[in-house]
């Protein structure tokens, strides 16, 4: 879960503005949400799986007047509010998560209470309350086939809600030295669980455990003895390994990355000169980790290659909008990353909105748009194709080009070239076809620019 800070502004705004980009990223448009409380806070958020609607919870906004909490569903594809849901006094919205169906999402509590929403429109569907000595909830996770929430808490339990037929509390486990565990992730087939327990604001290492989710059984648990403060993020990078961002004494943010099986840790140094680690999300495909450390309390994006465990991109905040960054996710369907931000939302990895205007950053890197200008200009028994370069290369430096002519409709036609001119030879007089070519970038392969051609000569 992660850490919570007050916020207030003066009005409920909507913006939507063009925003321009530092040279390696192209220009697009995008729509921001800044949402007024009164002494409130953003907390987490979940995201349906069509990556349309966004939920999350803040203390009450204006034109509400209440310190009660406020459920909101939002639209992604502008940031408006569709509809919202007043809780009870005292709620305290920590963790949300999102059955796979889309059809509920779970909100849990630091009173202990647990709720079932429907999602088309909000509606209270049920509730279950935790009672001491583990409630304080500050994480939950929803297992794939969406029959269980399994929350975590400030004093070290895990606690299995049964989510079909109305919520009730199945088992509890206690961790071997539990106290507060913010983050976990369950395996694929939701036989296993993996928890991190840390403590905020203490020298003391975080401890990983392996927990049989069927009869809620602690099956081993390793400390760590890698970062400091209390892990906001545990994020599956495969089958095999569990990753988080930390930091060290020494102020390098380091990657951590635990062997599932053996839970044994290797590092990996990011950047260094950050005085804390901040949230973190990875993308759907599990390429790229986006996390936000900083320093006195200035948060900076950063962009980490899964496969190499190295920094890809380093991004700024240009403007005064750049603290108190508190939680991170990424769009299963489109990439782009928001985070509550305490005082403002941002999307699409590129922009920052706030009452007075717009802070700029790159934008999240997708595939290369078309390659432009494609000839062909004929020989005896040759033709030479050339292009330029395309006018979007997604955010991420162009490496290269595939290309294929006459039957492009096999995998093994396509070949691979870093120029942006290729001769064929061979092609008898006569013969027609088409040349068809697509940039890459880190991404991949983007989209194809079609050439039909008939060899002249």
């Amino acid at each position: 879960m992660k850490k919570l800070l007050s916020f207030s502004l003066l009005a409920t705004l909507v913006f939507s503005v063009a925003v321009a980009y530092p040279s390696s990223a192209s220009t697009s448009s995008a729509t921001g949400l800044a949402m007024a409380t009164t002494d409130g806070y953003l907390t987490d958020f979940a995201i349906s799986s069509d990556g349309k609607y966004m939920y999350t919870a803040t203390s009450a906004g204006v034109p509400y007047t209440t310190n009660e909490d406020l459920l909101l569903k939002i639209d992604t594809s502008n940031f408006e509010i569709v509809d919202t849901l007043q809780l009870e006094s005292g709620f305290d919205v920590y963790a949300i998560s999102i059955n796979p169906d889309d059809y509920f999402i779970y909100v849990g509590g630091y009173n202990g209470d647990v709720i079932a929403v429907e999602t088309e429109e909000l509606t209270l569907s049920d509730s279950v309350q935790l009672e001491e000595p583990y409630q304080n909830v500050l994480n939950s996770v929803v297992s794939a086939d969406g029959e269980f929430l399994y929350l975590t808490t400030d004093s070290g339990y895990v606690v299995k809600v049964r989510l079909q037929n109305g919520l009730a509390v199945e088992d509890t486990l206690h961790l071997t030295d539990g106290s507060a565990v913010y983050a976990g992730f369950l395996s694929a087939d939701d036989a296993t669980g993996y928890f991190i327990k840390s403590v905020w604001e203490s020298n003391q290492a975080p401890v990983v455990y392996k927990v049989n989710l069927s009869n809620m059984t602690e099956t081993s648990h390793a400390n760590l003895n890698v970062g400091e403060g209390y892990i906001m993020d545990f994020m599956p990078i495969s089958n095999t390994e569990g990753a988080y961002i930390t930091n060290a004494a020494d102020s390098t943010l380091i990657m951590a990355v635990v062997n599932l099986s053996t839970l044994g840790v290797t590092t990996h140094d990011i950047s260094d000169g950050y005085q804390f680690h901040g949230p973190s999300a990875i993308s759907a495909d599990k390429k790229t980790i986006y996390t936000f450390p900083g320093n006195d309390s200035v948060y900076q994006p950063l962009e980490i290659d899964v496969a190499t465990r190295t920094l890809r991109q380093q991004y700024y905040f240009l403007g005064e909008w750049q603290e108190n960054v508190s939680s991170a996710f990424v769009n299963p369907v489109s990439g782009d990353v928001y985070i509550s931000y305490g005082e403002v939302w941002f999307a699409d990895w590129s922009a920052i909105y706030t009452p007075s205007g717009v802070d700029i950053i790159i934008a999240a890197p997708k595939a290369p748009g078309a390659p432009r200008s494609v000839k062909a200009v004929y020989a005896p028994k040759k033709t030479t194709f050339s292009w330029a370069t395309p006018a979007n290369d997604g955010g991420a430096e162009i490496t290269g080009y595939k290309y294929c002519y006459l039957k492009c409709t096999k995998a093994a036609s396509w070949k691979t070239t870093t120029k942006k001119t290729v001769v064929i030879k061979g092609i008898a007089k006569g013969t027609s076809g088409t040349f068809e070519v697509r940039a890459v970038n880190s991404v991949g392969a983007g989209e194809i620019k079609k050439l039909k051609f008939k060899q002249a000569k």
